[in-house]
C-alpha cells in the first residue's frame, strides 16, 4: 500500500501509457513505460508493448507509431499485470496529465477484477506551480524548454523518462528545497483542474457564456479542441476535469488542453446561439455535434397524385419560402430509415410515399395489410393526408409564434444582448455592455438554419418559454 506522506527519499514511479483512445472503460493500453526511483536514483526501468485486443485508430497509429503489427505479438495486459504491480508497489505515481494514465491503469486492473491504487502526482500541475510565468506546460513544451533529449515522443518509456529528466532539471534550476516544497504542497492540496493554477481558475466567471479548449493533438500547439457553453462557465469548465464525471472526451481534454478561452454572454439563449456559430466556424476536433451537422438529411413535404409524401433536400435548399414544409431532420441515413419505418407502421403510411420502396404497383405493405392502398389510389387521399400530418406533427417546423419580427433581449448585471429574429431566421445581434463604449452590432446572412431554429423554439414555445427573456414586436424585418 502507498504511503500518504512525502519526503525527498519517497519512492516514485514515472509512468506513461499509450492507448487506443480516450476512454478507460472502452479503450485499452497499447504500451507502458515505467521508471522506478528510490533515494533519488533510478532502480528499475520497464517498458512493454501490450496487445490491446481491439482496434487501434489510424490517427493514433500515425501519432505513436504503434500499429497492429507491433502489438499482435505483444503480451496482453493480464500477462504483465504482476510486473506492473511489483514495480509500482509503495511508490508515488508520477505522470504528465496523471489523471489520464492513472485512470487507464485502474481500468485495466478492474477488467481483471483487481484494484490498482497509488498516491498520484501530476507533473503538469507541478510545472504550472513551479513556472507560473510560462503559458505552456504540455510535455513537448517542457522538453523544448529544458532541452531534454527524447528519441521517440509519444512512446511510453521515452515520455516517462522525459518526466524524470524534467524533475532533475527543475531541482537544479530552482533549488532542491523549492522543488520539494512544491511537490509536498501538490500532494497535500486539493485536486484542481490540471489546465490551470488556482489563481487563473478563480478568474473564470460564473456567468453564462461559451468556452474554448485549445491544445495540440496532431503535434500542433493551438488547435481548437472543443467548444462548449454553460450558464456558469467556472462550474462547467471545472466539471471537465473532475475525476469520475463527464463523457469520455474529458480524459482527452485533460491530456491535451493547453489553453482555455471564454466569452461571456448575457444569458443562456445568447450562449447557445454563440456556441453553435463557433462550432461551425472553428470546427473543433472533439465536438461530436460537428460531424452530425455535416451528415444531416432533411425531409420536405411534397405531393404525389394528391397524397402527401416526402423528398430529401439539403439545408442549402431551405429558405423563407419553403421552410414550413420541412418535416424532420436526421443525422444519418440509417436513423432516417428506421424512423420512417416506425412512422409507416404506426400511422399506416405507404412506404412508397416515404421513399422506402420504389417498385411499380401496390407496395409490399399493402399486400400484407399494413398500407390502406394509397400507392394504388385505393384510399381516400384526405384520410391518408390526415394521418401523414399527425405522423410528422412533432418534428416539422413549427409556425412562427408572433405576428411580426421580434427583438429578444436578455440581461445580466452588466450586459444586455438583443437578438432580432423573424420567422425563425436570425438577422442581427446587438450587445450593450459596461465594458464597451458603444453598442456592438453583428449581422447574419438571413438564411434558415436548423440549429438556430431548434434553439429558438426551445426558448420561445417549449420548456424555456418562461425563461428570463424580454420580447418586443418590431416591424422593420
Amino acid at each position: 500500500m502507498f504511503k500518504t506522506h512525502y519526503s525527498p527519499k519517497s519512492p516514485m514511479v514515472f509512468v506513461d501509457v499509450e492507448t487506443t483512445g480516450g476512454s478507460p472503460s472502452q479503450d485499452r493500453i497499447t504500451e507502458i513505460g515505467i521508471i522506478r526511483v528510490e533515494n533519488e536514483k533510478i532502480v528499475t526501468k520497464y517498458q512493454s508493448l501490450i496487445n490491446p485486443q481491439t482496434h487501434i485508430p489510424i490517427f493514433i497509429q500515425h501519432m505513436t507509431g504503434i500499429n497492429p503489427k507491433l502489438t499482435d505479438k505483444a503480451p496482453v495486459f493480464e500477462e504483465i499485470k504482476s510486473d506492473i504491480r511489483e514495480i509500482t508497489e509503495g511508490a508515488i505515481f508520477v505522470a504528465h496529465n496523471a489523471k489520464f494514465d492513472y485512470s487507464f491503469l485502474q481500468g485495466e486492473f478492474i477488467r481483471l477484477n483487481d484494484i490498482f491504487k497509488a498516491k498520484v502526482l501530476c507533473s503538469v500541475r507541478l510545472s504550472r506551480f513551479l513556472y507560473p510565468n510560462h503559458s505552456k506546460h504540455n510535455l513537448s513544451s517542457i522538453v523544448e524548454r529544458f532541452s531534454i533529449d527524447v528519441p521517440n515522443r509519444h512512446r511510453a518509456y521515452d515520455d516517462a523518462h522525459a518526466i524524470w529528466e524534467f524533475f532533475q532539471k527543475a531541482k537544479t534550476d530552482l533549488g532542491k528545497d523549492t522543488f520539494e516544497e512544491a511537490v509536498r504542497k501538490i500532494l497535500k492540496g486539493p485536486s484542481l483542474p490540471i489546465f490551470s493554477n488556482q489563481k487563473s481558475f478563480d478568474e473564470f466567471t460564473s456567468e453564462s457564456g461559451i468556452y474554448k479548449f485549445f491544445g495540440g493533438i496532431n503535434n500542433m500547439d493551438n488547435e481548437l479542441l472543443y467548444v462548449g457553453k454553460s450558464t456558469s462557465l467556472r462550474t462547467r469548465i471545472y466539471s471537465h476535469f473532475t475525476p469520475g464525471k463527464g463523457p469520455q472526451t474529458d480524459l482527452l481534454l485533460a491530456k491535451y488542453t493547453q489553453n482555455i478561452e471564454t466569452i461571456e454572454t448575457a444569458g443562456d439563449l445568447s450562449a447557445q446561439l454563440l456556441e453553435k456559430r463557433e462550432i461551425i466556424k472553428g470546427k473543433p476536433l472533439m465536438n461530436k455535434s460537428l460531424s452530425q451537422i455535416r451528415a444531416r438529411i432533411f425531409l420536405q413535404e411534397t405531393v404525389i397524385n394528391g397524397y402527401r409524401a416526402i423528398k430529401q433536400v439539403s439545408e442549402s435548399e431551405i429558405n423563407k419560402d419553403n421552410m414550413y414544409s420541412i418535416l424532420s431532420c436526421y443525422t444519418s441515413k440509417k436513423a432516417m430509415i428506421e424512423a420512417l419505418r416506425d412512422l409507416a407502421n404506426t400511422y399506416l403510411l405507404c412506404p412508397r410515399f416515404l421513399g422506402l420502396e420504389h417498385a411499380d404497383g401496390p407496395c409490399f405493405s399493402y399486400q400484407i395489410g399494413k398500407c390502406n392502398g394509397a400507392c394504388s389510389c385505393k384510399e381516400q387521399n384526405m384520410k391518408y393526408n390526415l394521418r401523414f400530418t399527425q405522423a410528422f406533427a412533432n418534428t416539422r417546423v413549427k409556425p412562427w409564434p408572433f405576428k411580426s419580427a421580434v427583438a429578444i433581449s436578455e440581461s445580466n448585471t452588466h450586459m444586455t444582448q438583443t437578438h432580432i429574429v423573424n420567422n425563425w431566421i436570425y438577422y442581427k445581434l446587438i450587445t450593450i455592455s459596461s465594458e464597451l463604449m458603444d453598442p456592438v452590432e453583428e449581422f447574419f446572412p438571413g438564411n434558415f438554419d436548423w440549429d438556430t431554429y431548434l434553439i429558438l423554439k426551445r426558448f420561445l414555445i417549449s420548456k424555456y418559454k418562461h425563461s428570463n427573456l424580454a420580447i418586443k414586436n418590431i416591424d422593420n424585418y
